[in-house]
């Protein structure tokens, strides 16, 4: 029988400590949803596997395509993303604009920071859903926090994805270059940290929230108490995501941390 792309291969699995799984929109799969043919593609920069199996194999899916635009610019393999970013006679599943979207995310939640500065100004700034993220106010939806690039950009910061010689959690480049672009106000960036420190789970990970969050208050040059409201509810989510790892432990840390 023809491959389809809709197999996977079973040999290929991404633990928890594989940086597909630091994405928001990957976080929290299994390995079986891990394993799909274009996602290791993909991961793993086969270009050339990735050209041939868009040309010949069937099963293809928009969603797949997206995934795999994401997946290529958040490691870095251009070759991969300008099959599904560059014009040209091939007929694909997915909107344009999503993948110009998609190509930003993923670079963005790497904290790529020259590409993501070359992606915006080729293809604009995209559209952001934290207002809604907030309306909707389900802590469950991973994949609606994923489309917004302020909230990944975070997480990206929170999950050290970073290149030391480009940015940290202290010069926050990255994030101060969404910010300035994509003209989010002091609120939707406070937003932002809250929902993303709702999705914390070791204390490593607490911690960097609380440096990130000192070093944005300073960057944005804000007066926390103009934001009394949304500094609470950072607050207390950092208390909701503390207290069972002291109650309970964390079997990859240490407490006393």
């Amino acid at each position: 029988d023809p491959i389809d792309m809709d197999e996977s291969l079973y040999s290929v699995e991404y633990d928890e400590g594989h940086p597909l799984r630091k994405q928001l929109l990957f976080m929290f799969g299994t390995g079986f949803d891990l394993s799909s043919i274009h996602i290791v593609l993909a991961t793993e920069g086969y270009s050339e596997l990735m050209s041939f199996c868009l040309s010949n194999f069937s099963g293809w899916t928009a969603t797949m395509e997206l995934d795999v635009v994401r997946i290529s610019t958040y490691f870095g393999h251009s070759t991969i993303a300008e099959m599904f970013l560059s014009e040209g006679p091939k007929t694909l599943l997915s909107g344009a604009s999503d993948r110009h979207s998609e190509a930003i995310l993923g670079a963005g939640e790497a904290l790529r920071y020259r590409d993501l500065v070359a992606l915006v100004e080729r293809f604009g700034s995209p559209s952001d859903p934290i207002d809604v993220l907030e309306s909707e106010k389900d802590d469950d939806d991973d994949e609606g926090l994923s489309e917004s690039l302020v909230v990944t950009v975070l997480n990206g910061y929170v999950r050290q994805t970073f290149d030391r010689d480009t940015d940290n959690i202290t010069t926050l480049k990255t994030l101060s270059f969404v910010v300035d672009k994509l003209e989010y106000s002091h609120d939707e960036v406070l937003l932002a940290m809250v929902l993303i420190t709702r999705k914390l789970h070791t204390f490593t990970e607490i911690h960097c929230i609380l440096d990130i969050s000192k070093n944005v208050i300073n960057m944005m040059g804000l007066q926390p108490i103009h934001r009394h409201e949304r500094i609470r509810q950072l607050c207390e989510a950092v208390a909701e995501q503390t207290i069972p790892l002291v109650l309970f432990g964390n079997g990859a840390e240490n407490i006393d941390e």
